[in-house]
């Protein structure tokens, strides 16, 4: 059993809000990407292969399980939603479900709570993220970084995206930036629709 995070950063930033290079560096400093899991599955073949510390999202157990899969065709389950039990004997393994209140996974800020958490105002419309006190290297022993497994060895090469272990350093988000991009899409949207209508409007005056 093992600790896994999902390397779909881009997906995730989408649906939770986080910067995608805030959740690979996640990742990278101090989880197992799931390729990387099932890379050390085919090296182990265990009797019974499974996952844990990871949001149980539909949208996101597909990947986990393809990029498990590039690697292990073994026995495997998610240890996840909470709480999985597991029953091991030496001539058999079964598991199921606990009996539990719905779990929560994490979910995006909304606007209200977005603004109390980073202090936004008017005037201030900067998220700046706290620079690291210590880079990973200082935190950690030489020996234990050097153990890491090649990542070229468990990514597929048409996906394949060098470990970045040091959280960015002077990191902003303009919400203004963002504000107007998405201005911008509803703007476009609104104009197609408008020339949609226009069109019919059109069609029908046409035919009288």
């Amino acid at each position: 059993m093992t600790e896994v995070q999902p390397d779909t950063a881009n997906l995730q930033a989408m649906k939770m809000g986080m910067p995608s290079v805030i959740m690979s560096t996640t990742i990278d400093q101090a989880h197992s990407p799931h390729y990387a899991v099932g890379y050390m599955f085919n090296r182990i073949q265990p009797r019974l292969a499974m996952v844990t510390h990871t949001t149980y999202d539909e949208e996101l157990i597909p990947e986990i399980t393809a990029g498990i899969r590039v690697h292990y065709s073994g026995l495997f389950q998610f240890g996840a939603p909470d709480v999985v039990v597991v029953n091991v004997t030496k001539d058999a393994i079964w598991t199921r479900k606990a009996a539990i209140p719905d779990a929560g996974n994490m979910a995006r800020p909304s606007p209200a709570e977005a603004v109390e958490l980073f202090g936004l105002t008017p005037t201030n419309l900067k998220v700046t993220f706290p620079n690291p006190r210590n880079p990973l290297a200082d935190q950690l022993e030489s020996e234990i970084l050097n153990g890491d497994i090649d990542p070229k060895r468990y990514y597929p090469p048409d996906v394949y995206r060098e470990p970045k272990k040091d959280y960015p350093r002077d990191y902003t988000i303009d919400v203004r930036e963002i504000a107007l991009v998405k201005a911008k899409k509803a703007q476009a949207k609104l104009s197609e629709k408008a020339a949609q209508i226009q069109a019919v409007i059109d069609a029908i005056e046409g035919s009288k």
